[in-house]
C-alpha cells in the first residue's frame, strides 16, 4: 500500500480473504479492503472505481482462480502485474488474446524486470514504515519455522536475522 501511495496511487485497495490481514492493510494505508471470497466482491470492487475498474492490479497470490478475476476488475488500458510464482501448468487462457487487445491491457508476468530494481528498492526503505509489516524475526537456523508461520497465515512477512 505504501509503495502504491508513493507512486501516486489513489483508491488503494487490497483483496484479502484473511480478516486480520485486511485490518493490517487498513493500518498500513489501504483505502479499501475487500474479501475476495464474499458473494458481492465483484460489485463492491467495481463500485470503488465508479464502474471503470482498477488501473493497476498486482496479483500476489499465485492462485489460478485469481487471474481471470483480477483481469475482469482491470480498467480499459489497465495493467495486470502477476507478481507471484504460478505453477508451470497455469496459463493465461482465461484472459484470451482478443479480449486483452480489446481492453488494451498490459499484462506483466514477472517481478524481476530490470537489473536495477534492487538498488531502487533499497533506496525506498527509509521512506517506508516496515516494522508493522514484519510479524516475526527468525534466526537463519529456524527457517522451517519461518516458512511454517507463512504457510499457516500467521505472518504478514517473516524476516531472518543474520549476525556478523
Amino acid at each position: 500500500m505504501q509503495l502504491a501511495r508513493l507512486s501516486g496511487g489513489t483508491r488503494v485497495t487490497l483483496f484479502e480473504p484473511i480478516a486480520w490481514k485486511r485490518e493490517a492493510a487498513l493500518k498500513a494505508g489501504a483505502d479499501y479492503v475487500l474479501d475476495p471470497l464474499a458473494p458481492d466482491f465483484h460489485e463492491k470492487a467495481m463500485k470503488i472505481t465508479d464502474g471503470y475498474g482498477f488501473d493497476v492490479i498486482f496479483e500476489c497470490s499465485g492462485a489460478k482462480s485469481t487471474i481471470a478475476s483480477c483481469y475482469d476488475l482491470m480498467s480499459r488500458g489497465g495493467v495486470l502485474e502477476l507478481m507471484a510464482l504460478f505453477k508451470p501448468e497455469i496459463t493465461l487462457d482465461a484472459i484470451g488474446q482478443f479480449s486483452a487487445m480489446q481492453k488494451e491491457a498490459t499484462i506483466i508476468a514477472g517481478v524481476f524486470q530490470s537489473p536495477y530494481t534492487m538498488q531502487r528498492a533499497v533506496s525506498l526503505l527509509d521512506r517506508l514504515e516496515t516494522e508493522s509489516l514484519t510479524s516475526f524475526v527468525f534466526e537463519p537456523d529456524d527457517y522451517q519455522k519461518a516458512f511454517q508461520a507463512q504457510k499457516e497465515g500467521r505472518s504478514l512477512k517473516s524476516m531472518s536475522h543474520f549476525s556478523d
